[in-house]
């Protein structure tokens, strides 16, 4: 037996994709538009803590057309960088 599952339009519908961004909020989440080049950029930072001083390996970037696009691009390329690195993605 099947079950239909409704998953959220995390990519078109903006309401969805912050859930994203609140599901991704240790990664310091920013997203910002550009009017001259009629885009949206968002922002993820790799953080990590050592004593109580947080330190930054990396900052993801991505570029689209709309909002939701941009932060579902931004946080897609975030989790494939932390797997690449062999760490796991924290669960809530």
């Amino acid at each position: 037996m099947a079950f239909a599952i409704e998953v959220p339009h995390y990519s078109t519908d903006i309401a969805a994709a912050w859930q994203v961004m609140r599901r991704l909020l240790r990664y310091t989440p920013t997203v910002w538009y550009y009017p001259d080049e009629k885009k949206w950029h968002a922002v993820f930072t790799i953080r990590y803590e050592i004593n109580g001083t947080w330190y930054s390996y990396g900052t993801v970037i991505r570029t689209s057309d709309t909002e939701a696009h941009a932060i579902c691009l931004a946080a897609l390329a975030l989790v494939d960088g932390i797997e690449e690195r062999g760490e796991h993605f924290p669960t809530p």
